[in-house]
């Protein structure tokens, strides 16, 4: 069973704002994901917004040995490739993780609220509804260039210098997985500014290459 914990997030804020509950946005087989807004009472503004996953774990998600031993894996793996204050990302970062006490083996992850949704949400509306019409071949190859450079982090980041280091296997790349910033927020210097930049999201099904090749009969992710 999913664990859906609504507990407000433990960051602290101050003495006249407030964590308000918003909404669920998602669920799958190892958790659930709320929103969260960071509310100012006096002005009654949303000052940020974050996003929470709280999930449950087997012995395959945490890190059994090495310098990040007992570290969830998919946290680790996400914070690799987008570290706090990285200035150029292509993955969803994790801002945060902390294990559950009130659940055994559970634990919770912050990440950052993509509000301009997602692949397969933007590929819906505009070609399956009335209200269909053709994406932009720009934003297309923007698109795939995002990807394409994420793929790249997840075949490099952990090598620290040598070609023997251990690639990220993502395992669940789908279009929901898929999420989009606002345009314009990668800074004014950039490519493709009118357009949304994408980020891969969701490395709970994601694992790391070994010496034995073990790691090739973890064929997961989302069926179909």
């Amino acid at each position: 069973m999913a664990l859906n914990d609504k507990t407000t997030p433990d960051i602290l804020l101050p003495s006249t704002h407030i964590w308000r509950y918003d909404k669920k946005i998602g669920s799958g087989s190892e958790g659930t994901v709320h929103l969260w807004n960071h509310l100012d009472t006096t002005t009654q503004k949303i000052v940020s917004r974050i996003v929470i996953k709280n999930l449950l774990t087997t012995d395959a998600h945490i890190i059994p040995n090495g310098p990040a031993k007992g570290r969830l894996l998919q946290a680790y793996i996400a914070q690799k490739l987008a570290p706090r204050g990285a200035t150029e990302a292509y993955t969803v970062p994790t801002l945060g993780v902390r294990k559950l006490t009130k659940w055994e083996n559970a634990w919770r992850t912050y990440h950052p609220y993509y509000s301009a949704g997602h692949l397969d949400n933007l590929v819906h509306i505009n070609t399956r509804s009335r209200n269909s019409k053709f994406l932009p071949e720009p934003f297309i190859w923007f698109l795939l260039h995002r990807m394409m450079k994420a793929a790249v982090a997840m075949d490099e980041t952990l090598h620290m210098g040598s070609a023997a280091g251990p690639c990220i296997i993502h395992n669940d790349i789908k279009s929901e997985n898929i999420l989009f910033g606002h345009p314009g927020s990668l800074g004014k210097d950039t490519d493709y500014i009118m357009y949304p930049p994408a980020y891969l999201a969701d490395f709970g099904m994601s694992y790391l290459t070994s010496d034995d090749e073990s790691w090739r009969n973890k064929i997961r992710g989302t069926v179909g």
